[in-house]
């Protein structure tokens, strides 16, 4: 009779494992997946110009714990529940995957090994709470520097701070999702004019200008 108690129990175990490590990860279906938006830019020049960046992972420079967690939620998300909003893949991951998508769309050619500059930043404030109204802060650091000489040739921070109405019916996962893409999307996208700008005054022959 205990070896059969011991069985049943083991079982029981069992399943509990599996149905936490499901496709909701973590955080079970609590958790917002923010992937970036693949669709081609009509804008982005048929040809890469000479100007190769390294672009590194930025930094989670955020006074949190949990690099997931973007905020909190005092309203109904449909989908959801829970008050902690978190969100995959990571916040200095979707910031990063951001700069990635904007630098190629301006042209860059992402290099690795033999890239001319090397850009390197970090997530200084990132929150999203879900109140009456929406509420998104960002604060992004970023450094680009000559691979060769480690010399900085621009560094600069852009914040993003806005707000809005999610409706009377409320927000749901993919409309938190998209909001927040949007917003990195306007540091990455300012981020990267700045850098566009200075590397075409100083170095205008990567560019064929």
């Amino acid at each position: 009779m205990k070896k059969i108690m011991q069985r049943m129990f083991l079982g029981l175990l069992t399943v509990s494992v599996v149905a936490c490590s499901g496709s909701g990860g973590l955080f079970g279906g609590n958790v917002i997946s923010v992937a970036e938006n693949t669709a081609a830019n009509p804008n982005t020049p048929q040809q890469k110009y000479a100007a190769s960046i390294r672009l590194l992972p930025y930094r989670d420079g955020r006074n949190v714990t949990n690099p997931y967690k973007m905020g909190i939620s005092t309203q109904r998300i449909i989908g959801m529940s829970g008050s902690d909003l978190m969100v995959d893949p990571e916040v200095a991951a979707i910031v990063t995957n951001s700069m990635r998508k904007h630098l190629d769309n301006a042209g860059f050619q992402l290099a690795a090994a033999d890239a001319l500059y090397e850009l390197s930043g970090e997530v200084k404030a990132l929150n999203y709470d879900v109140k009456v109204r929406d509420e998104i802060s960002i604060v992004v650091e970023s450094v680009l520097k000559e691979r060769a000489t480690g010399k900085v040739v621009w560094s600069g921070i852009v914040l993003e701070k806005s707000d809005r109405f999610a409706g009377v019916s409320g927000n749901s996962k993919k409309d938190i999702a998209n909001y927040l893409r949007e917003k990195v999307g306007v540091v990455a996208g300012k981020t990267t004019e700045a850098i566009s700008a200075s590397l075409m005054a100083s170095r205008p022959d990567l560019f064929n200008l």
